[in-house]
C-alpha cells in the first residue's frame, strides 16, 4: 500500500489492526495470469487495487474521494435544481459534465492535478468527449481541445454505465477513466 492510501485510511480512524491486516495483504499478494489453458508463472502485485477482490470497489472510493470533494467544490458543472451533476461515477468509469467548454476545461484541470496528488493520471486512449449542447455540430470543442494540446476521442455518442448518451442538445461531457 502507498503511503497517500494508508494516510487516507489513518484519517477514516481505521482501527490499526485492521491497517496492519491490510498492508501486510498487499505486501504478500502473487498471481499468475491465464490465457486459454495456459498458466504463467507467478508474480507478486506492487501496486494497485485487485481486480475483482471483495474489498477492492470500496477501497478504490476512499483512494479517489478527494477527487469528489475537489471537483464539488469547484463549483462548475451542470445543475438541475441547485444539485451539481458535474461527475458521476462508478468504480474507475467517470463521467464530467459542463455547461460550456471553457468550464469542462477546469474541471479537467482540477481532476488532472488531484489525479496527480493520487499517483494516477487520466488514461486518454480510454476516453472521450461528447458535446451535447445548441452548437453541437460546431468543432470548436475539438480546436479548443486541441489547442490545449489534449488529444483524446471525439464521439457522437457513447454508453456510460447503462445509458447511452448521444451528440445534440444540451450540455458537454467528457467521459474519462484513470
Amino acid at each position: 500500500m502507498n503511503v497517500c492510501f494508508t494516510l487516507k485510511l489513518m484519517e477514516r480512524h481505521i482501527p490499526v489492526n485492521l491497517l496492519m491486516l491490510l498492508e501486510r495483504w498487499f505486501t504478500v499478494g502473487m498471481t499468475c495470469v491465464k490465457w486459454y489453458n495456459v498458466w504463467s508463472s507467478w508474480f507478486s502485485l506492487s501496486c494497485g487495487i485487485r481486480q475483482g477482490g471483495v474489498l477492492s470497489p470500496h477501497l478504490f472510493a476512499v483512494y479517489i474521494d478527494s477527487l469528489i470533494s475537489k471537483v464539488q467544490s469547484c463549483g462548475l458543472g451542470c445543475y438541475v435544481r441547485h444539485i451539481s451533476f458535474n461527475l458521476l461515477l462508478y468504480a474507475d468509469d467517470i463521467l464530467l459534465s459542463a455547461p460550456s467548454v471553457s468550464a469542462l476545461q477546469s474541471l479537467l484541470h482540477v481532476c488532472e492535478q488531484e489525479l496527480l496528488q493520487l499517483y494516477m493520471a487520466i488514461n486518454l486512449r480510454k476516453s472521450s468527449c461528447t458535446h451535447i449542447g445548441a452548437r453541437f455540430n460546431s468543432d470548436a470543442i475539438k480546436t479548443f481541445f486541441q489547442d490545449q494540446d489534449q488529444d483524446f476521442a471525439f464521439q457522437d455518442q457513447g454508453p456510460y454505465l447503462f445509458v447511452m448518451y448521444t451528440r445534440g442538445r444540451p450540455k458537454s461531457i467528457f467521459h474519462f477513466r484513470p
